[in-house]
């Protein structure tokens, strides 16, 4: 699948089809980038329950090789205070999970090195 998938219920049918817990939708591509031959270890974190429904503009706000769309966003957050709110909310979820993330690191990066 390469469209992001915003909506609960879509989310859910995706992970009922799949039999999957989680989805994650940059690995493979970080994976498939670096060839054949490397080892990869990803450790990820999840920022969106099953249920979060996400603004369908989320979905355009990264270009193909990850980068913020800044004008995307921008044009998002102009819409009022409640597109502002919903951006502020999920930095929020990003804050807390690159806690998480940062944390689970600590403890797996010495164990890669042995």
């Amino acid at each position: 699948m390469r469209e992001p998938v915003t909506r609960g219920a879509d989310k859910r049918a995706l992970g009922l089809a799949r039999q999957a817990l989680a989805a994650d939708m940059e690995s493979f591509a970080m994976a498939e980038r670096a060839g054949t031959k490397a080892a990869v270890c990803a450790l990820r974190v999840v920022s969106d329950a099953v249920g979060d429904e996400l603004p369908a503009e989320v979905g355009t706000f990264l270009d193909e090789k990850g980068s913020v769309r800044v004008g995307r966003v921008a044009r998002y957050a102009l819409r009022g205070p409640a597109s502002i709110r919903t951006l502020r909310a999920l930095k929020a979820r990003r804050d807390r999970s690159l806690a998480g993330l940062t944390a689970a690191w600590r403890v797996v990066w010495p164990l890669l090195r042995r």
